[in-house]
């Protein structure tokens, strides 16, 4: 395996890497069909097998996103492993060469956004990531539910709600549950280094 810098010419394997690899997680519905890019400067990463894109990180270095504005720090957007080539030290190799390229731009902060999946908030807790439970929020996703909006009563008729999410406390998670059809955790982690 070797890790390298992404070039443009990598973006469609790179879309199906990170496709492939999202779609037995919580993010399965987040598919991109031209890869993101970043208003700051960025650190994009890909680990090769063969000619053929395993695994993939992106962090954007001061981002707008960052919580700690206090220093110099990097968010990881996307750390991706494709389901075949997991337990294999892939997802570790490629934060170590990350932090290494952060650590040589005078960056000892990072932080990331995720959601309830075990192996994620395992993997992210095993390398040294800090769990901010002041920044965790919930997700709610209602569907398909009639809801007291203020625009019932204008129409003067029950609107329903098709698709709609909203943030909530950690704390709202039992007084929501009969109300959401899903609620999802989301939780950032923190590492100074």
């Amino acid at each position: 395996m070797q890790i390298r810098d992404y070039h443009s010419t990598d973006e469609q394997s790179w879309l199906q890497c990170r496709v492939l690899s999202f779609m037995d997680s919580s993010y399965f519905q987040d598919v991109q069909q031209h890869r993101q890019t970043f208003a700051r400067p960025s650190v994009e990463l890909v680990a090769m097998e063969k000619d053929k894109i395993i695994g993939l990180i992106d962090a954007e270095l001061n981002s707008q996103s960052m919580t700690d504005k206090q220093e110099s720090g990097a968010m990881i957007w996307n750390l991706a492993v494709l389901p075949e080539y997991r337990q294999q030290g892939v997802a570790k190799d490629l934060w170590q060469a990350m932090r290494k390229r952060l650590l040589d731009q005078d960056i000892h902060y990072c932080e990331l956004w995720t959601q309830e999946d075990v192996p994620a908030n395992r993997f992210y807790q095993h390398n040294g990531f800090k769990l901010d439970t002041n920044a965790t929020y919930l997700r709610c996703k209602i569907g398909g539910r009639e809801l007291p909006l203020a625009l019932s009563k204008q129409l003067n008729k029950t609107v329903y709600v098709e698709d709609m999410t909203f943030e909530a406390q950690v704390s709202e998670r039992e007084q929501l549950q009969p109300l959401c059809g899903e609620i999802i955790e989301t939780r950032m982690y923190t590492q100074h280094f």
